[in-house]
């Protein structure tokens, strides 16, 4: 984050596309402390809009860990 800024998009592309719509775990592992929303997630990429709690007056960089996995099915069958 630049000095004063307070929200960033990330977009996180996955080369090959996955075969499944997957379920995305993000975990903050260092830096100042921020919120993120993963605002869209599909076989071939994700965004998340990563907001900081609280503005800085200082450059800043917040460290994300990111994994994906299958999304768990419902056992329910669409009719």
């Amino acid at each position: 984050f630049a000095a004063g800024q307070r929200m960033r998009s990330l977009h996180i592309g996955f080369c090959p596309p996955l075969e499944f719509n997957p379920d995305l775990v993000v975990e903050q592992i260092a830096g100042p402390d921020v919120h993120v929303k993963l605002s869209q997630v599909l076989p071939y990429g994700a965004r998340l809009d990563v907001k900081l709690k609280s503005v800085g007056q200082e450059p800043s960089d917040a460290v994300l860990e990111f994994f994906t996995r299958r999304a768990p099915t419902t056992g329910r069958s669409a009719i």
